[in-house]
């Protein structure tokens, strides 16, 4: 259904083509299609967001037209070296987009460069005119839509942000007192946990990139950005935690069921209050003071204390007691979280402006990105391959359009790198879109106009349709106007209707998109099974070198700020990639017995994931106790956590012996009994927190080889050999 705003937002898409269009015939511009396609890539929902992305338009072709102009110049006598540096270029800039807040720039510079050597191939002189034609039009394109957007119906981004959030901290509370209920064996009121999860996932993912444009279009947001990024840092964390929580308690349930806790409730309501005070906290903010009756509904809540009493503790044996105090320090953490919410909302609904603050390491971890990582650098290469196998195609058959084959190629494989499609599935839709809806507009009714107000009359009714149905799918938007204009090509002189031109366009189209599955399919495995098989090995690998950071991280910070940025930017992404592949399955070409097996083995490789993710923090908060502690017993974790990477490592070789854990579990128990050694002598303080961070981390530990237990049982159940055996 088409609302209201929809019909708003399609309105301000086709004035401002039609305005651009106008401007470029009156002043007889030539390929005034480039500004068209500008605007329709930079139109979205909000101002903020279309904004930045005009920003980011005009850096990127800033930079892509110096590089090709410079390409052009240095080596156009000399075309090998030429397509050499434009494929290298391509592969940097693809490498570059990959997790970057400026994507959108990095794409547009890395395919602007050879667009401007294809356009210009032959005619080298020309690429001068070209260049400043296209630097033209697309900086009247982004300057057109940005005022039409910024006087008619303006969304500032911040005001959808604070609208977005009033059902975040309902969510973050409802999802928390679930979680507790599933420990105590209740059902939450039949709410799906996990179906909770995912709507949390998607809102934080929503609210991460409007918080981006926020920060564009609205001055009280931006004020107080640093504030704004730590706080969503925490909500990511917060999420995490909770994850791991919830693990943490299944460990010691049948001790909680004892009341082995007697503080647990008390703990959990009022971590709800004080997700109920941020709650009002976030109802106080306004965009235009930041501030609106000068104090939020609610006090705030005293602090969350967490401590289960010594005499406790005592009662229970090692295990238990390990296992109680990691879930002390999960509640603990969840605890700490609700307190930075509480100090970054109170920050930026003062009325003068707070100190910047100082990120822990966790948030650096979210916010910095390694500068070099192999499997970025791998998908980029996929991008320059491509390139450089359409440069031999196109020497070889040479296509009507001449080099912009290529440039159809790299484009199309950088478009893959944000937005994972299949290449030979959009074919048949873009042959649709050609000849069944552009086709008779060209052929039919264009020829019959003979004004300048009739096209451009035709041209606010066709972006005005297409913009509202791009409301609910922007990617109709984007491939109606870019394949209307440049079938078209609407401009004052060379003005042809051609059939020949869309049966070779067709042709071309074909020919792009089929290359591009075929080298997609040669760089990655084409079958879910084989990709699920690659990726839980990945997992396995990710959880290896996260667990070898962990062991550096004792002692050096930056050993553990490495591993932190693993588990966000590798272990996460890879274990929620898994649910997508299991659901792509061809469950009639499975082996026998796969499909009893693959999905207990999934349930345990996501726990087992999880709690590596926890142990890594453990790890972070034990860093600075352990030298409080003997040698001897700092020296056995360390050489637990390098048995964990080891058993991680012969996993994703496809080994599963069982002789690993058991190995650890001799491991866990020495630990133990060098633990209970020192409980029952007297010690101070600091060897009293020490000691009791040590068990909650050993606790942490004796989960995580559980979990490994399971995984390495439900992996032997498989039968990898017949999972990855050619199958047609």
């Amino acid at each position: 259904m088409v609302t209201k705003t929809d019909i708003q937002q399609a309105f301000k898409l086709a004035l401002s083509i039609t305005l651009l269009m106008w401007l470029a015939l009156a002043m007889n511009w030539g390929m005034p299609k480039y500004g068209a396609l500008a605007i329709a890539a930079i139109s979205l929902g909000n101002f903020g967001a279309s904004l930045q992305k005009g920003w980011h338009r005009m850096v990127g072709t800033t930079v892509g037209l110096v590089a090709g102009m410079f390409a052009i110049s240095a080596f156009s006598q000399q075309p090998w070296p030429l397509l050499g540096f434009l494929c290298l270029y391509v592969t940097i800039a693809a490498y570059g987009m990959q997790g970057s807040p400026s994507a959108y720039a990095w794409m547009v510079g890395g395919f602007m460069a050879p667009l401007i050597w294809a356009s210009s191939y032959g005619h080298e002189y020309h690429a001068f005119y070209l260049a400043n034609i296209r630097y033209l039009e697309t900086t009247a394109g982004v300057l057109i839509y940005t005022v039409v957007d910024a006087l008619l119906w303006p969304r500032r981004a911040g005001g959808l942000l604070l609208k977005q959030g009033q059902t975040l901290w309902p969510q973050l509370s409802a999802l928390l007192r679930e979680r507790y209920q599933e420990m105590q064996g209740a059902s939450g009121q039949g709410t799906n946990a996990a179906e909770m999860t995912q709507r949390l996932r998607a809102s934080l993912k929503q609210m991460q990139a409007l918080l981006q444009a926020s920060v564009v279009d609205t001055q009280a947001i931006n004020e107080r950005k640093a504030h704004w990024q730590l706080l969503f840092a925490d909500l990511r964390a917060f999420q995490a935690s909770l994850e791991m929580w919830r693990q943490a308690g299944r460990d010691c349930q049948a001790l909680l069921a004892r009341d082995a806790f007697p503080g647990l409730e008390q703990a959990v309501c009022g971590l709800e209050d004080r997700l109920r005070h941020m709650e009002s906290l976030w109802a106080s903010l306004s965009l235009e003071d930041t501030f609106v009756d000068g104090s939020p509904e609610r006090s705030a809540p005293a602090p969350v204390e967490v401590a289960i009493p010594r005499e406790t503790l005592l009662k229970l044996n090692e295990a238990e007691r390990a296992a109680l105090l990691n879930f002390a320090a999960q509640t603990r953490q969840l605890a700490h979280l609700c307190d930075d919410f509480q100090r970054q909302l109170e920050a930026i609904v003062a009325e003068d402006a707070p100190p910047r603050p100082e990120p822990s390491g966790w948030q650096t971890a979210l916010f910095q990105r390694p500068f070099w990582e192999p499997e970025r650098f791998k998908k980029a290469l996929f991008v320059g391959a491509n390139m450089i196998g359409a440069v031999f195609l196109w020497l070889w058959i040479e296509p009507p359009t001449g080099p912009l084959f290529v440039v159809m190629v790299t484009i199309f494989g950088m478009l893959l790198l944000t937005t994972p499609f299949n290449p030979a599935k959009l074919l048949l839709p873009l042959l649709i879109m050609m000849w069944v809806v552009v086709g008779p507009i060209y052929f039919l009714v264009m020829p019959a106009l003979e004004t300048g107000p009739q096209l451009l009359s035709l041209v606010f009714v066709y972006c005005f349709a297409f913009g509202c149905l791009g409301g609910k799918a922007p990617m109709i938007k984007l491939l109606g106007i870019m394949v209307f204009f440049m079938m078209t090509g609407i401009e004052n002189q060379n003005q042809q209707y051609s059939f020949q031109t869309f049966a070779i366009f067709s042709v071309v189209f074909a020919l792009t998109l089929g290359f591009l599955s075929i080298g997609y399919l040669l760089w990655t495995s084409g079958r879910p099974d084989v990709q699920l098989m690659a990726s839980l090995r990945k997992v396995f690998r990710e959880c290896a070198a996260t667990i070898h950071s962990g062991a550096q991280a004792v002692g050096s910070p930056v050993g553990n700020l490495a591993g932190l940025r693993r588990i966000k930017s590798k272990l996460i992404p890879a274990l929620n990639r898994l649910p997508a592949l299991s659901r792509q399955l061809d469950r009639k070409l499975l082996p026998e017995s796969g499909e009893t097996a693959i999905e207990p083995l999934l349930s345990a490789v996501e726990l087992t994931g999880y709690r590596v993710a926890a142990l890594a923090l453990e790890l972070e908060r034990w860093e600075g106790r352990a030298g409080a502690l003997p040698d001897a017993v700092a020296a056995s974790g360390q050489s637990l956590i390098r048995s964990l990477q080891t058993v991680f490592h012969q996993w994703s070789l496809r080994d599963f012996a069982a002789d690993g854990i058991e190995a650890l579990h001799r491991e866990l128990d020495r630990i133990t009994g060098q633990l209970g050694a020192l409980t029952d002598v007297q010690a101070d303080n600091t060897q009293e927190v020490a000691l009791a961070e040590t068990y909650a981390l050993l606790g942490c530990t004796r989960g995580l080889v559980d979990a490994m237990g399971q995984t390495r049982e439900a992996a032997s159940r498989l039968d990898w050999e017949r999972w990855t055996e050619a199958r047609f």
